[in-house]
C-alpha cells in the first residue's frame, strides 16, 4: 500500500475476538402499550428503551463457570421497539423484522440474546487503504472453528427449557420462528435449526478485543508494560490488549486495563512507586 514501515509486527490486528451473540424473539400473553408510551421511548434512545435482566448460564447445572450470557428484554403487546431494534440495530433482513411486528400486534415480545462467552474462533482487522479515514476492513471470523457454533446452537435449547417453567407456561411462552430464508428447509426448534440461525442472524455485542494482544515479541503485539515491540514511546491501553476474551462484558476489565496502564506510566516516569505496591 506504500506505506512507510516503521516496525513489523505481524500480529497487529490478528486474534480478534467477539462475544457472538444470537437474538431470539419469544412471544407471550401481555398487556398493551399505547401509542403515546411506545412513541415517547424514542426521547431516550440513547437508553435501552426496555427494562433489561442479565444472567450467566451453564449446561451442566453442577458446574461454577457459565457457558453463556442472556440479556433479556421484555416488550408489551403493540410496540414498534422490537422492529427498531431489528432493523436499525442489527439490520437484519425485512422479512424477519416482518414477522416481528405481526407477531408484536397481537402479542408480547422478549427480545432475548444468547451470547457466547468463551469463542474458539478469531477473526482478523486489517487496512483497506493507505488512508487513515477510510475505514478497515473487519472479518469477525465468527464461528469459524465448527466447535462455536454446535455449542451456541446448544446453548440456545438449553435457554429454551426457561419457557417449561410454571411462570413462561402460564403466560404462554413461545419461540418465534423468524422465516429466516436460509433456514426453511429446517424443521423448527430442532438442533440443525438453532445452528442454521445461529450462522444467519449472528451479530456483535460490541465486546471485540486482542487485535493488539499481550505477549512475548512475536507472538504478542505489546509487552507486560503495555509497550509495543519494536516501537519506542508508543503503548496500546484498551480492550485490543487483552490476548484471550473475558468471559463477561468487556467494560470493566477494560477500565482496569485503563487505570493500570495510567499507574504503569506514572511509575515509569516517576511520579508514583510501583504499581504493585
Amino acid at each position: 500500500m506504500a506505506i512507510s514501515v516503521i516496525s513489523e509486527s505481524p500480529n497487529v490486528g490478528k486474534n480478534l475476538q467477539d462475544h457472538a451473540t444470537v437474538p431470539l424473539i419469544i412471544t407471550e400473553d401481555k398487556s398493551k402499550v399505547t401509542f403515546l408510551q411506545d412513541v415517547q421511548t424514542f426521547t431516550k434512545i440513547n437508553e435501552m428503551p426496555a427494562p433489561c435482566l442479565i444472567g450467566f448460564a451453564a449446561v451442566n447445572k453442577t458446574q461454577t463457570i457459565p457457558d453463556y450470557q442472556i440479556l433479556y428484554y421484555r416488550f408489551p403487546v403493540g410496540t414498534i421497539i422490537p422492529v427498531w431494534i431489528c432493523s436499525f440495530v442489527y439490520g437484519l433482513a425485512d422479512s424477519i423484522c416482518i414477522s416481528i411486528a405481526k407477531a408484536a400486534q397481537s402479542k408480547g415480545v422478549i427480545l432475548a440474546l444468547v451470547v457466547l462467552l468463551y469463542p474458539k474462533s478469531t477473526g482478523k482487522v486489517i487496512l483497506k487503504s493507505k488512508s487513515p479515514g477510510e475505514p478497515p476492513l473487519i472479518y469477525t471470523g465468527y464461528y469459524s472453528q465448527d466447535v462455536d457454533l454446535e455449542k451456541h446452537a446448544k446453548y440456545i435449547e438449553d435457554f429454551l427449557t426457561l419457557l417449561d417453567t410454571k411462570h413462561m407456561r402460564k403466560t404462554h411462552a413461545q419461540p418465534l420462528n423468524l422465516n429466516v430464508r436460509q433456514c426453511k428447509h429446517h424443521k423448527f426448534n430442532t438442533r440443525k435449526y438453532w445452528k442454521c440461525l445461529a450462522l444467519n442472524v449472528v451479530t456483535t455485542l460490541w465486546h471485540s478485543v486482542g487485535t493488539c494482544a499481550m505477549g512475548p515479541e512475536g507472538v504478542g503485539v505489546i509487552d507486560y508494560k503495555l509497550r509495543v515491540h519494536g516501537v519506542k514511546k508508543l503503548r496500546v491501553i484498551d480492550a485490543s490488549s487483552m490476548p484471550k476474551i473475558v468471559g463477561g462484558n468487556t467494560n470493566a476489565p477494560t477500565i482496569m486495563i485503563a487505570d493500570k496502564g495510567a499507574d504503569i506510566i506514572k511509575t515509569d516516569h516517576g511520579f508514583i512507586g510501583h504499581p504493585d505496591n
